[in-house]
């Protein structure tokens, strides 16, 4: 007999998936090598560089799971040549065919198809926006006809429609109108600066595709509805021509049918991604069963050319069906991240299961079936009025709203919480909604008042059919703005509409007053209130602490980021399957549990502020940037590349041509389009200067850094004189490893070089104070208290004992210290720009300001070996240096009397302990001495 499967089966990863995670895993942390002499292509390895590089593109960064989506559709179309399902199965693990529930289905798809499972609020648009333009790139940068510039983007309805349109076309303003640089594709994160200049994808909404619009060849976006791919409007009728024989095309399909398909197909490479795509595989009905129809209609059009390119993507949270208590993936899954890693990595909030005596009695007491979960009803099955057990439930989440909601203003938070109730049926939405009406906030005032507007919205299932277009638009901008504080939206009750495309990130309370008979569902209710409110780094360690709680289960100190909600006899069933499959999850009555029960809000004391104030320069300008004379660069300076340049081998780029009707396979080798000396120089200079929006200016000079480039690699780089008049010297620069080392290393030169050319003597600035920042959360039990800070109270790190004492022992107590500040970076923001070990300028921010009577310091606590050892402590040190320098220039006065000489100190740890219960003045001339050995050993 066959032993009972767990139903923590019902979060574990897709087979197929699981077998490709640690080769690509291997094959990412190897730098991308060729396999079997396939590799990716240099314009795919420079989208990789540029994406995944660290601390270039702040606050912006890919998470870790969207960089593994990443690599792994790379890796299965680059390296496995754009495989069907089946040869993946074959090359990852055969045995996973044999088990029936994943090989059901796989030999109806004879396409390119992937499945990419990324739980809510792990960023799944970003990985779509990064899978079009590394396609466009390839295609348009060398003309690699593996690749599309023509892409159909898909939804399932107008919710999620609307997103789509939001990261490509812009967010919509509250009159409607879209904001192009507000568009996800625009940020710098997707690809250099250099490259957006020559960017030409043109995006269209279905809106753009109306009667006579223009068939183009030029590469575009289109994104739409799969409704517009299908008519679903009309049944066919039996006619005397059909009766004949003969199809009358005007009554199988519709001109706007017809019009979006010959959009579609009229070049020969299409690329469809389909967003929430369990519709595509899982369809419950014959409707939603001709999506997947029309991508056929479109796949069979295309093949019909010659070398056609037609790749289908589908992007879902739950690729599965659920049959009793077992669960069915869909075949095609190559990627899975799903909800409880989400829930480990912190990239979506914790649950929280909201507790009460009363339900938790009935709960242990009583079969689920019999928990009036919904309300009395009549015999026909219409509500008539809530449950008592329906009201409870309510009334806790009110609670704990009220609870949230004072917290939010006590610790001065522009955001504000927002309570998400589902119900069953429209009618008993509108109980759900009078009934909160009827009752009042923590203040005293009614729910029901819409002075300032509604503060309860509801939503009905089949709303749009109902309202007209205008009266859909208010309703989609009450509920997609509450996380905005101006909005008067405290609590939205739906029905099933908002099951996906939900993208509010301020619902902190959730109460489901419906029988859930389907896992599915659960799981997509859950991902109603998952994403973070709170992603800002600033909360970072507060959250990681809770997280550490919860795996101690230990109290709770916060509130950042949870999910409270409010205990359901169903749920509580998968929230049993969350913690058995590793997710963290808490339970209990969360009222006396504060949003932050250990930090305060310290404002500062404006009495202190004539004695204790502190100003610096937010912003710096500089005449010298035209000034720049290049004849000084010193290309001696730069390193002689590591392998000979005899043994420098050009990359080679296979190509897998397979034709799907017939099975045939052919590689070759792709020889890059018009590579030249000429155009490899342009590409580094293009490269080099790009790389951060303040650089930009440096493009004035592009023709002064090709003589550099020219000269180093003629002269310098191989450490003889290479003639590259001589094509088969220019064929060995094709090289991705050579060109990375060439473009890292002329950019750090080119940097450092820009930062000793400007001038010392002409620099204004605009000039904050630290009395303009009033409010700083501290958490007391970490904090002190003090004499010489605008501050009453400061606080530290978790792991901050070194900045502490320092603090007590020297900033407090030392004669020679007037005022001091530890800077908070998310409050005060002040920072140094500086060069990292990558070449790439970004920002640095130090520990403390402090005032002497003589001079402005800025100090940097480290530890002994962070001192010594980290590189780019070393960087920082050195540009914090000459960032005094010009400080200490500047002719625009501060507004306050304070010294004009501003000073850098690098503390290490081990140099105070030497120097304990000596002044501050002692040990910033020891730091000094130490400064400039730091020097000695640059790099």
């Amino acid at each position: 007999m066959a032993a009972k499967k767990s139903k923590t089966e019902l979060f574990g990863k897709h087979p197929l998936a699981r077998a490709i995670e640690p080769v690509i895993e291997t094959w990412a942390k190897s730098g991308y090598p060729a396999v079997n002499g396939r590799e990716i292509t240099a314009t795919t390895r420079e989208l990789f560089h540029w994406w995944f590089s660290e601390q270039v593109h702040e606050p912006d960064a890919f998470h870790i799971c969207q960089r593994r989506a990443l690599e792994t559709i790379v890796y299965c179309y680059e390296i496995l040549g754009i495989p069907l399902i089946e040869s993946l199965f074959e090359t990852f693990s055969s045995g996973l065919l044999e088990k029936e529930n994943l090989k059901k289905g796989i030999e109806k798809i004879d396409h390119p198809r992937f499945g990419i499972k990324m739980a809510t609020g792990t960023g799944k648009t970003w990985v779509i926006t990064a899978i079009i333009i590394w396609q466009y790139w390839n295609r348009v940068k060398t003309e690699d006809k593996r690749f599309a510039s023509h892409f159909l983007l898909c939804a399932p309805g107008n919710i999620v429609y609307e997103r789509l349109l939001d990261s490509f076309i812009g967010k919509k303003t509250t009159e409607g109108k879209r904001l192009p640089d507000t568009a996800d594709i625009r940020k710098t994160i997707f690809m250099p600066e250099p490259w957006k200049d020559d960017f030409n994808l043109k995006i269209f909404s279905k809106e753009d595709l109306q009667e006579n619009a223009p068939i183009t060849e030029s590469p575009f976006i289109l994104i739409t509805n799969w409704h517009q791919l299908m008519d679903t409007t009309k049944q066919r009728e039996d006619t005397l021509a059909q009766s004949l024989g003969i199809d009358m095309k005007s009554d199988t399909i519709s001109l706007r049918v017809e019009r979006f398909m010959n959009f579609l197909t009229f070049n020969d490479d299409l690329i469809v991604i389909n967003d929430e795509a369990h519709h595509v595989q899982n369809a419950t009905d014959a409707e939603q069963k001709r999506w997947q129809e029309s991508i056929e209609l479109l796949k069979k059009e295309l093949q019909t050319r010659k070398d056609n390119i037609f790749v289908q993507y589908d992007f879902t949270a739950t690729p599965f069906v659920i049959k009793g208590k077992r669960k069915e993936y869909f075949p095609h899954v190559i990627y899975d991240y799903g909800l409880v890693e989400a829930m480990r990595a912190m990239l979506v909030k914790q649950i929280f299961i909201e507790k009460s005596s009363l339900l938790s009695e009935k709960i242990e007491k009583l079969p689920s079936s019999e928990i009036d979960i919904t309300g009395h009803r009549d015999e026909a099955g219409h509500p008539l009025e809530l449950s008592e057990t329906q009201k409870h439930m309510l009334d806790v989440g009110l609670a704990k709203l009220n609870n949230l909601r004072k917290e939010f203003i006590r610790l001065k938070i522009q955001k504000k919480p927002v309570m998400f109730v589902i119900g069953d049926q429209n009618a008993e939405a509108d109980l759900i909604a009078n009934y909160i009406k009827d009752k009042t906030d923590s203040d005293g005032l009614s729910y029901g008042d819409e002075t300032n507007g509604e503060q309860v919205v509801t939503i009905h299932e089949g709303k749009k059919s109902i309202l007209s277009e205008d009266g859909y638009e208010k309703l989609r901008t009450k509920v997609f703005t509450s996380d905005d504080p101006d909005n008067p939206t405290k609590i939205i009750v739906s029905v099933l509409m908002l099951r996906e495309g939900f993208d509010v990130k301020n619902v902190c309370v959730l109460v489901v007053l419906r029988r859930s008979d389907s896992d599915l569902l659960t799981e997509q209710v859950i991902g109603r209130g998952i994403r973070q409110m709170f992603p800002e780094m600033e909360y970072f360690h507060d959250k990681l602490e809770n997280i550490e709680r919860l795996k101690n289960r230990q109290e709770l100190v916060n509130s950042y980021d949870l999910l409270f909600v409010v205990e359901h006899p169903k749920y509580n069933e998968i929230y049993t399957q969350l913690t058995e499959a590793g997710a963290l999850i808490a339970s209990g009555n969360s009222l006396e549990i504060s949003l932050d029960a250990k930090s305060v809000l310290i404002s500062a004391d404006q009495s202190r502020a004539a004695q204790y104030d502190i100003a610096w320069p937010a912003y710096l300008t500089y005449r010298t940037e035209e000034d720049l004379n290049f004849k000084y660069f010193d290309i001696s300076g730069l390193p002689i590349y590591e392998i000979p340049f005899d043994k420098v081998e050009p990359t080679r780029i296979i190509i897998t041509d397979y034709h799907p009707d017939t099975k045939f396979k052919q590689d070759w080798e792709l020889k890059e389009a018009n590579f030249s000396y000429q155009v490899f120089l342009r590409n580094l200079t293009k490269d080099i200067i790009g790389t951060s929006r303040r650089n930009v200016w440096i493009s004035r000079y592009s023709t002064d850094i090709v003589q550099i480039l020219d000269q180093y690699i003629s002269e310098y780089l191989f450490g003889r004189l290479i003639d590259f008049n001589n094509e088969n010297n220019v064929k060995r620069l094709r090289n991705q490893q050579l060109f990375n080392f060439i473009a890292e290393r002329v950019r750090i030169q080119l940097m450092k070089f820009i930062q000793a050319a400007k001038s010392q003597d002409v620099i204004e600035a605009e000039w904050v104070k630290l009395s303009d920042y009033k409010d700083m959360k501290v958490r007391m039990e970490r904090s002190i208290s003090t004499r010489k800070c605008i501050y009453p109270n400061i606080d530290f790190p978790y792991k901050g004992g070194f900045e502490r004492k320092f603090t007590e022992d020297q900033l407090e107590n030392d004669s020679v210290v007037e005022a001091y500040v530890k800077l908070n970076q998310y409050v005060h923001g002040f920072s140094i720009p500086y060069i990292n070990s990558q070449g790439y300028l970004v920002q640095y921010y130090p520990d403390f300001l402090v005032r002497t009577k003589d001079s402005m310091l800025i100090i940097e606590t480290k530890s002994e070996k962070e001192a010594r050892t980290d590189t780019d402590v070393k960087r920082k040190a050195l540009a914090a240096e000459k960032r005094c320098i010009e400080l200490s220039k500047i002719r625009t006065l501060p507004p306050i009397n304070q010294p004009k000489t501003w000073k850098y100190v690098l503390l290490p740890q081990d140099i105070y302990k030497d120097m304990e219960g000596q002044s501050l003045r002692a040990i910033i001339e020891r730091c000094e001495s130490n400064l400039d050995l730091l020097k000695m050993k640059r790099e």
